[in-house]
C-alpha cells in the first residue's frame, strides 16, 4: 500500500471521527445552560438587514461544522 493511499485512509476516517466527536460534544456539553447564559448576555449582532443572536449564530456555525466534517 501506497504512502498517499495511507494518507487519504487516515485523513478521511480522522475527518468522520470529528465528526461524530464534535455532533456528541456539541449536543451533550455545549446545549448546557451555562453556556447560554454567558452567550446571550452578550446581546445580539447586525447580520445583513437584521439583528441575529449570538448563541443561534454559534449553534449554526458548531451544527455545520458537525456536518461538514461528515461530508
Amino acid at each position: 500500500m501506497s504512502l498517499p493511499t495511507i494518507a487519504f485512509a487516515v485523513g478521511s476516517t480522522a475527518f468522520v471521527l470529528i465528526g461524530i466527536l464534535h455532533t456528541y460534544v456539541h449536543f451533550a456539553w455545549l446545549n448546557q445552560g451555562d453556556l447560554f447564559r454567558r452567550m446571550d448576555a452578550l446581546g445580539t449582532t447586525p447580520l445583513g438587514d437584521m439583528d441575529a443572536s449570538i448563541w443561534g449564530l454559534f449553534q449554526g456555525t458548531s451544527i455545520l461544522m458537525c456536518f461538514f466534517s461528515f461530508a
